[in-house]
């Protein structure tokens, strides 16, 4: 019987060699930049050029 921790590890080894879900990953990845990170920046620069 494996422990909880080799089970894991199989698991982590089984996705990390699946191109499908390295793809995946990568597209969510994007999702969350588009979605989270570019409105943040806009703001942030917004705030920059505001101040001169």
């Amino acid at each position: 019987m494996k422990s909880t921790g080799e089970e894991s590890e199989s698991i982590f080894n089984t996705l990390w060699h699946n191109s499908d879900a390295i793809i995946c990953c990568s597209l969510k990845l994007c999702i969350y930049v588009v979605f989270l990170v570019f409105p943040s920046l806009r703001s942030i620069m917004s705030g920059i050029f505001k101040r001169k």
